[in-house]
C-alpha cells in the first residue's frame, strides 16, 4: 500500500550535497576541479513523482550519479527509508541500490545488443536468483500491463524501434518492483508519436503501480503529465521548488518563467515569450551574488553582490530570488536548517518558516 505523498518517512532524502568533479577527465590528481553540485536538498515521497527541469550542464544527470554511487561526495548526506547510504560498500548503499531502477536515454544502447529483448527483462530477477516460474509470470504479467507483444520478446535491439525499445527498458525497470525508479531523460531519443505512447504508459503505469520516481527531464510536457513536486536546477543549485501545480500556475522564479515560455506547448505559458541572453555561466567561472543575474530580465542592483536568500512564496513553494513575492507576504527563511526540513515544519505546523 502506498503512502500519501509527502507523509512519513522520505523513501530518498539529500541533504546539502557538494559535488566536485575534475576539471579533465582521468585527472586523478584532481588539480583543478568545477562545482557540479552545490547545497542540493530535496525529499521524495512514497508515491511522489519529483522531477528535477533545467538547461543542459544543470547538474541534472549528475545529481543521479550520486545516487546510483557514480560520482563521490564532498559534502552533503544520502539516506534511503531513513537509513544513511555511505560512500563506497556498506549496508546502506547496498539496500539502495538493491531496491532502485534506472531508465536511461539512449534505450537501444542500455541493451544488450546480443541478447532477445525478453533475456534483458528477466535480468534484474536473474540477479536476484529467482526462478524460471517467477520470471515467466513476471513476463507475462508486464507485457500485458504494457501492451508488449510476446513476439517482441524474440528480438534484438537492433530489430525494433527506439520507442519499442523503451518500453522494454520499462519493463525491465519495473521486473523488482523497485521502492525507487529513477528515470534519466526516458523521452529525448523518441520521436514525438514515441514520446506521446511512452507519456501515456508512465502516467498510467503510475496510477496502476503507485510509483515513486525521480525525473530527469527537458521536456516540459512530460513533467506537466506525471509531476507531483517540480525542481528547478541552474549552476548545481536548486533555484525554485514547489508542487507542481503552483510551479506551472504560477511560477516564482524568472528562469523557471524562461523556461515554461521556451518549450512552446499551448497552454504551458500564457503569457509573452521570454528570451534570455547568452548562455548559463561555466561553474568554473560562477557570477558572484546570485549565478543567475547575468541572464535574469528582472534583476537588481544587489542581485550582482549577494546570493539570494531561501524565500517561501505559497505552502511548500520556495524559491532563491531577491524578486521573489515582492509586494506579497514573504518571509526569508534564516539560521542553519535545511531547505526540506523548513517544508517539514511547515507541514506540521501550517506556518510560514
Amino acid at each position: 500500500m502506498v503512502s500519501e505523498p509527502g507523509v512519513g518517512v522520505p523513501v530518498l532524502s539529500l541533504r546539502e550535497l557538494s559535488v566536485l568533479l575534475p576539471v579533465r577527465p582521468g585527472d586523478i590528481f584532481r588539480s583543478r576541479s568545477v562545482p557540479v553540485l552545490n547545497g542540493v536538498s530535496l525529499d521524495v515521497h512514497a508515491g511522489e513523482i519529483f522531477c528535477l527541469v533545467g538547461e543542459s550542464g544543470a547538474g541534472k544527470t549528475t545529481l543521479l550519479d550520486v545516487i546510483l554511487g557514480f560520482c563521490v561526495v564532498q559534502k552533503g548526506t544520502i539516506r534511503f527509508r531513513g537509513r544513511q547510504v555511505e560512500q563506497g560498500r556498506g549496508p546502506g548503499r547496498l539496500q539502495l541500490n538493491r531496491n532502485t531502477q534506472v531508465v536511461f536515454q539512449d534505450p537501444v544502447a542500455s541493451l544488450s545488443p546480443f541478447r532477445p529483448l525478453g533475456r534483458s527483462i528477466v535480468e534484474p530477477l536473474q540477479a536476484r536468483g529467482a526462478d524460471r516460474a517467477e520470471m515467466r509470470k513476471t513476463v507475462r504479467q508486464l507485457c500485458r500491463r504494457m501492451q508488449i507483444p510476446r513476439s517482441l520478446l524474440r528480438r534484438r535491439p537492433s530489430q525494433v524501434s527506439a520507442g519499442q525499445a523503451q518500453k522494454i527498458c520499462i519493463a525491465r525497470a519495473l521486473s523488482t518492483a523497485p521502492d525507487l525508479l529513477l528515470l534519466d531523460e526516458p523521452l529525448s531519443a523518441l520521436d514525438n508519436p514515441a514520446c506521446q505512447e511512452t507519456t501515456m504508459l508512465l502516467c498510467r503505469l503510475q496510477r496502476e503501480y503507485g510509483l515513486t520516481c525521480l525525473l530527469v527531464s527537458h521536456d516540459l510536457r512530460l513533467v506537466r503529465a506525471m509531476a507531483t513536486t517540480v525542481a528547478v536546477l541552474y549552476l548545481g543549485r536548486i533555484v525554485e521548488q514547489g508542487p507542481a501545480d503552483s510551479f506551472f500556475e504560477r511560477p516564482a522564479h524568472p528562469y523557471s518563467r524562461a523556461l515554461l515560455s521556451s518549450a512552446l506547448v499551448p497552454g504551458l505559458w500564457p503569457g509573452q515569450r521570454i528570451v534570455l541572453e547568452g548562455e548559463m555561466p561555466s561553474p568554473l567561472n560562477a557570477p558572484a551574488g546570485c549565478p543567475f543575474h547575468p541572464r535574469c530580465p528582472e534583476r537588481y542592483s544587489r542581485c550582482s553582490r549577494m546570493p539570494p536568500p531561501l524565500r517561501h512564496v505559497r505552502p511548500n513553494h520556495f524559491v532563491r530570488c531577491h524578486r521573489a513575492g515582492q509586494g506579497s507576504s514573504v518571509q526569508t527563511a534564516t539560521g542553519h536548517i535545511a531547505e526540506l526540513e523548513c517544508c517539514e515544519q511547515l507541514r506540521s505546523s501550517q506556518r510560514p518558516c
